[in-house]
């Protein structure tokens, strides 16, 4: 992993907080990208399954900051 992402950085502003979205947060991906709403417009379709919610969630968030890609964060 790149030095510069060593640790996530979380940001905080007075009404919210940017934080780190973790493997745990899988049945939050599912809910949230098998919303109609959410993801017309995307391109893609939402997870189908709490299996496929698993490995999108690692491929396009978690996996993003460990290989120094990206980061993508959760909203609080």
């Amino acid at each position: 992993m790149p030095e510069q992402h060593a640790e996530f950085p979380i940001i905080e502003t007075k009404r919210l907080v940017l934080d780190r979205i973790t493997r745990d947060h899988y049945q939050w991906y599912l809910d949230h990208f098998s919303t109609k709403e959410i993801i017309e417009g995307q391109g893609f379709e939402g997870p189908k399954d709490i299996e496929t919610a698993k490995e999108e969630l690692n491929h396009y968030i978690v996996g993003l900051f460990e290989e120094g890609k990206g980061i993508r964060w959760g909203i609080r």
